[in-house]
């Protein structure tokens, strides 16, 4: 590598980097900064007078910088307009908000929804009307019980009022899984503003935007897109869109996954590519007018400038951006370029003018990739000159090309690796193969994309015939990856990497490759050492039993860890046309809890307790299937268990599971012959005890409290029906008598659950309710005696 010294920029964005990390996690008033600037300054004069000056400036610079890191992203996360919309409190139950504003982006709409940014106004509550600012995301849903067929045309610049519910955008709600508040905050989107039904949506005027967005912009954008969606379809269409404009919306799920699977996720994410495409088609025009050299730089930064706007300024495309500008004026100045001072003037430019890009996963992988691509394919480059070399000599260049691509992909694979795998909990091992061939393709297909596009602006017809061209060149592409995606092997779940252990990850890399033959065998024993006490910081001592109650929305679903091993599941959540529980939230935590196998699935009665559950069985490994003798309410779990042939057992009241380790189960009930239909069971490890009463109603309740008294005294109590009136009996509450009440509901469920009479219930025993539609996932651990909560955010 080359030596620190010569790159100056690349070390500064370092230090800017390690000052907005501090500054994020403290808030430090900026008075506090006045006696360490004047001991700096101290140290500073004695040094530059006594000791050595260049290294005092360079120090005092570093500080500087530091500094400017801490304060400005200080500044970005603590600082709001007293106005801002983000410090408006969310609309409480039952009431609504009008809220009006100007969109400022292209909508998108699909069959149930409408979904855009909006520029917040004016917010008018039934007591008061307040100017607001700030950007608020827009969901409209269409309403399925009025008449309403047709959604309204909406276009950037509309004003627009609407009357719904102010909300923050939903967080981590489980463990580990994609925290989508942090995403909105990251782009300066501090409220989702929800409308359900487009009845409730008013456009006031039009074009309120300024004349660059407003009439060269979006104009540009949308007859791309349009040009694109006339002449291709389907996955194809989307596939283009995210190649030349980054607009992934209409990726269907189906089709991210391959790419994931596959690891050729990065082909839809504008980068270096698009921008190089950019200067050679300037270039190229430029060069048929005969404009001089040096002139030509005052076309290409507008270009690049007004690319970087179109694709909607994602961090990969700014970071090319810039790049590519700071190349192009090293080029006309006359001045040797250095790639790593590009990458880390690029990095200052953006980090100073927004912080909090530093957290945003484009950025990150964007900038990681880059590096790693030049920095290790040099590595490999020596490691395999002479090969290179003799397939050079001996006239085959096409191999060598190959084996470059190839080493360029592993480089860049070895600088993202435990990035990707945080983010998608995925290693994809044909990713090597995948991008060998699909790159080349997508190159390709971008340039023809490009050309498809700029040749409709003269004739639509021309266009259709190249567009002819690529839906060949896509469609090869699109089956490749598929074909890629659907071996067994082409990926594996990996849930291990976090923050520390891809520190440690990239310290080993880099003690590896940029070692000395003579320094080899210490660093091996170093990275030995490192991998150990990854090991050892990560692993877990404690022998307790841990309870999640996970946040499934408006459904049911509780996982119990035992202090001896064993995992159970206690109902699979919901499901609906567009969501299943158990898909997308479920199996995925299981992963990321390292659960390859449930020891034990138990199912109520309840419809919103079974609804991921065939889903659950026919895609997860499950011992034994525990349900009560009567009635299910959905019978694709008889289909699915007789398909995977799982060992189901039918309980009633009085049964007994034996768990081990002074751990068991104890059913409560079916109780056919006092009425009571459902299943609920104690969940008893030493002491401890939680009672699992889905679906008891409040008749229900007396029954069990008359039968079963002080034996229901329990720790923490899984409140029935979402916090329902017709649940929750006095009389059961008052034997149970729960440290801790559990209400699992989802927010804005149409019921207004919890009920306001079971919640006030609840605080009339001195009960402590936690609930998943405020705080999200629960966690508690008991060591059979205790129980605490566990704050997992």
């Amino acid at each position: 590598m080359e030596k620190l010294r010569v790159i100056p920029a690349f070390k500064s964005a370092i230090i800017l980097c390690t000052g907005i990390l501090f500054g994020a996690e403290f808030n430090l008033p900026l008075l506090y900064t006045i006696p360490f600037f004047f001991l700096i300054l101290c140290f500073g004069v004695y040094f530059y007078l006594y000791r050595r000056a260049d290294f005092t400036i360079q120090i005092l610079t570093f500080v500087v910088i530091f500094i400017i890191g801490f304060y400005r992203v200080n500044f970005t996360l603590n600082y709001l307009p007293e106005n801002s919309i983000a410090n408006i409190p969310d609309t409480r139950d039952r009431a609504s908000y009008e809220l009006i504003g100007t969109i400022t982006e292209l909508p998108f709409y699909d069959s149930t929804r409408i979904r855009f940014v909006l520029a917040s106004e004016t917010l008018v509550t039934s007591y008061d009307s307040i100017p607001v600012t700030g950007d608020v995301l827009v969901n409209i849903r269409k309403n399925i019980y009025s008449p309403e067929k047709v959604q309204p045309v909406l276009k950037p610049g509309d004003r627009i009022s609407m009357l719904g519910k102010l909300s923050e955008g939903f967080g981590e709600r489980n463990p580990g899984e994609f925290d989508y508040r942090r995403y909105l905050r990251l782009h300066d989107v501090y409220k989702v503003f929800y409308v359900f039904g487009y009845g409730k949506l008013k456009i006031i005027s039009h074009e309120n935007l300024d004349y660059f967005r407003q009439h060269i912009l979006y104009p540009a954008k949308e007859f791309a897109l349009n040009n694109i969606d006339r002449h291709l379809e389907g996955d194809k269409s989307a596939y283009l869109k995210g190649l030349v404009t980054g607009e992934r919306s209409d990726i269907s799920d189906e089709m991210k996954e391959a790419f994931i699977n596959t690891g050729v996720m990065h082909l839809i994410a504008v980068s270096g590519l698009n921008v190089a495409y950019i200067i050679i088609t300037i270039t190229l025009i430029l060069t048929l007018f005969r404009v001089p050299e040096k002139y030509r730089i005052y076309f290409m930064i507008p270009a690049l400038i007004f690319y970087c706007f179109f694709t909607g300024a994602p961090a990969s495309i700014v970071r090319a951006t810039i790049m590519g500008i700071l190349f192009l004026i090293a080029v006309n100045i006359q001045r040797k370029s250095n790639f790593y001072n590009i990458v880390g003037a690029s990095a200052l430019i953006i980090l100073i003018y927004e912080p909090k890009q530093l957290f945003d996963p484009g950025f990150i992988l964007s900038f990681c990739a880059v590096i790693s691509m030049v920095f290790f394919y040099e590595r490999f480059e020596n490691i395999f000159k002479n090969q290179l070399d003799k397939l050079q000599q001996s006239g085959k260049q096409y191999l060598r090309v190959i084996v470059v691509m190839f080493l360029t992909t592993l480089a860049a694979q070895v600088g993202t690796l435990p990035i990707t795998a945080l983010y998608f909990g995925k290693i994809s091992i044909i990713s090597l193969l995948a991008n060998l061939v699909v790159v080349p393709f997508a190159n390709f297909a971008l340039a023809i994309g490009f050309f498809q596009i700029l040749t409709g602006i003269v004739s639509d017809y021309l266009s259709s015939i190249i567009a002819a061209t690529n839906n060949i060149l896509l469609t090869a592409q699109l089956e490749f990856i598929h074909w890629c995606a659907s071996f067994d092997f082409a990926y594996v779940d990996f849930f291990g990497f976090n923050i520390f252990n891809t520190i440690i990850y990239f310290v080993c890399i880099l003690l590896l490759f940029t070692s000395t033959r003579q320094k080899l065998p210490f660093r091996f024993t170093l990275i030995i050492l490192l991998a150990l006490s990854v090991l050892l910081v990560e692993s877990d001592f404690k022998h307790e039993t841990t309870i999640t109650v996970i946040d499934v929305g408006h459904g049911n679903c509780t996982l119990i860890q035992t202090a001896n091993g064993q995992n159970i599941l206690v109902d699979a959540g919901t499901r609906t046309k567009t969501y299943n529980s158990s898909e997308r939230t479920i199996i995925p935590l299981l992963k990321r809890n390292g659960i390859e196998k449930l020891d034990l699935l138990l199912i109520s009665n309840e419809k919103n307790s079974q609804g991921g559950a065939s889903y659950l069985i026919r895609n997860f490994k499950i011992d034994r299937i525990i349900q009560s003798v009567g009635i299910t309410e959905d019978y694709t779990i008889d289909e699915a268990v007789s398909e995977v042939n799982i060992t189901r057992d039918f309980v009633r009241a009085g049964d007994l599971i034996n768990l081990g380790n002074n751990t068991s189960i104890y059913i409560l009930s079916p109780l056919f012959d006092e009425g009571v239909v459902v299943l609920s069971f104690i969940f008893k490890t030493g002491d401890f005890s939680m009672i699992f009463a889905e679906g008891i109603t409040d008749k229900d309740g007396k029954i069990l409290a008359l039968k079963y008294g002080q034996l229901l005294s329990s720790g923490i109590l899984k409140i029935s029906s979402h916090g329902s009136a017709e649940s929750s009996s006095a009389e059961f509450l008052l034997e149970t008598m729960p440290q801790i009440s559990v209400i699992q509901s989802g927010k804005f469920n149409r019921k207004d659950l919890p009920s306001v009479e079971v919640i006030s219930k609840l605080n009339a025993i001195n009960s402590f309710i936690k609930r998943t539609d405020i705080e999200g996932a629960l966690i508690f651990t008991t060591d059979g005696e205790t129980i605490k909560p566990v704050s997992w955010r």
